[in-house]
């Protein structure tokens, strides 16, 4: 069986040759191998046990994934936004949507930033982002997104203006509009982990619980947009994933954190230490 499905202006390849499937899989094409027998294939994420089971949402999230298409999870329109000097009105809307490479650029410059860890080369972070996104995005669906504004007057985010057009779809396959991504203002990042990936944290609270993380850039602090981006993740997390609760930890001295805790969920600890560093831990329910 070789059948080639229509994507997005491309194609996804239905097939039951395994050694096809894994050489089309390490090549980039998007494939789903069909097979019945229920064993392991490693190497291939993408596992039917025939063409039947391919429902056009599982065809478009795999070929999605594997192209490396990004998924927008959530976006609400504000009425008014100061970000810049400009007053953006009616049809501005704040975005949160799955990290590329392309972003790599206006990341280093969020990493600078107080409370953030530092970045270390461009190679690496290339290498350890396109792993991220693979096993995060691709694998678990979920992970730490981008937090964007878009308008018509959005200008262009730093380092990112070169010239492609791009699509946008949501996590349930809606296309969400054709644009230069260079349109879209970042502004931070916002998402979701498990309590193990913090170092320490697993000795206090549950390792498989989930826990809110966010970074803003400095010059769009103190607009709202912490707020708005963090309601929509923990939205995410409690409708969308059906987890009981989200954790929110924040730095005893990092104050601007700590009034967003608060006013996102209840105390839970206000004085515990991770690896030698004083914590208030809050939850969202």
């Amino acid at each position: 069986m070789n059948k080639k499905v229509p994507v997005l202006g491309g194609f996804l390849t239905l097939t039951d040759d395994y050694n096809e499937a894994l050489l089309m899989s390490e090549c980039g094409e998007a494939v789903i191998y069909i097979d019945d027998s229920g064993d392991y294939k490693p190497g291939l994420t993408y596992v039917a046990e025939d063409e039947e089971c391919c429902s056009r949402e599982y065809i478009f999230t795999a070929y999605c994934r594997q192209k490396g298409v990004p998924f927008t999870i959530a976006e609400r329109e504000l009425t008014q936004c100061i970000v810049t000097d400009s007053l953006w009105r009616g049809g501005t809307r704040l975005i949160l949507r799955e990290i590329s490479i392309r972003d790599l650029p206006d990341l280093f410059t969020l990493h600078e930033s107080p409370y953030m860890t530092p970045f270390r080369s461009f190679d690496e972070e290339k290498a350890e982002l396109t792993a991220y996104i693979k096993q995060a995005y691709g694998v678990r669906g979920w992970g730490i997104w981008g937090v964007y504004l878009r308008a018509g007057n959005a200008g262009q985010a730093s380092g990112m203006n070169d010239g492609l057009q791009d699509d946008y779809y949501d996590i349930l396959g809606n296309r969400i509009e054709a644009h230069d991504p260079a349109n879209d203002l970042f502004l931070g990042v916002c998402g979701l982990s498990f309590i193990q990936e913090m170092k320490g944290a697993d000795k206090i609270l549950r390792t498989d619980d989930l826990m809110l993380g966010y970074g803003i850039l400095p010059q769009y602090r103190g607009r709202g947009i912490a707020g708005a981006a963090c309601k929509m993740a923990v939205s995410y997390a409690l409708d969308i994933l059906k987890a009981g609760r989200v954790y929110i930890i924040s730095e005893t001295g990092n104050l601007p954190s700590r009034r967003l805790a608060e006013r996102l969920g209840k105390p839970v600890r206000k004085a515990v230490n991770i690896e030698d560093k004083p914590y208030c831990i809050y939850v969202c329910e």
